[in-house]
């Protein structure tokens, strides 16, 4: 049955072609893609190299409550 529906001739329906608005929407979203890394890179530089606890120097300075 499955042969069957693969032999059929699909007279009347058009093959499906790829269209300006699809290259268009890819490209747009190549484009999106590259300025979210960028955008995340430049964020990523700012955190620290290490999130230790503080050094003895550093905690003398805060004041205690």
């Amino acid at each position: 049955m499955l042969a069957a529906v693969f032999v059929r001739e699909w007279d009347g329906v058009p093959q499906a072609q790829a269209g300006w608005v699809g290259f268009v929407i890819i490209l747009l979203l190549a484009l999106a893609v590259v300025f979210l890394y960028k955008s995340m890179t430049k964020q990523l530089k700012k955190i620290p190299a290490s999130f230790d606890e503080p050094s003895e120097r550093d905690e003398t300075k805060t004041p205690t409550p």
